[in-house]
């Protein structure tokens, strides 16, 4: 249930293979919010050219198969699927910055996941 694999391809497809690495998928800064969203047409235009909407589809499927680390990030960008700003498709770049330091940690997450479920059925109760 690795997805390291899938996780550099899809780095390599938006150039971001080289990106400086971050410890979180989102800043506790930056509170997203629909005052970032385009004021006009002509904005609106310039954002149609950048794709968001396919990028949080690949964050989407990386949150829901092995990526549980990154899924409340997705879930929070996702709702500006149909209209993001600036500041949004920011935020979406910083999981994949998240994700360049952090490629290797989902195999280990679901390793530590499942043995402590299996651990949870020991328990006796008087």
């Amino acid at each position: 249930m690795d997805q390291e694999k899938y996780t550099e391809e899809v780095l390599e497809k938006y150039n971001m293979t080289e990106c400086k690495a971050v410890k979180t998928p989102i800043s506790t800064s930056v509170k997203l919010s629909k005052e970032m969203c385009p004021k006009d047409d002509v904005e609106r235009e310039e954002m149609s050219k950048i794709p968001y909407r396919s990028l949080i589809g690949f964050l989407t499927y990386l949150a829901t198969s092995t990526r549980l680390d990154i899924a409340h990030a997705v879930s929070a960008l996702g709702q500006y699927n149909s209209d993001y700003g600036l500041e949004h498709w920011k935020a979406a770049k910083r999981v994949f910055r998240y994700l360049q330091g952090q490629s290797k940690i989902s195999q280990n997450t679901l390793n530590w996941y499942s043995r402590r479920q299996t651990n949870s059925g020991r328990i006796r109760r008087r």
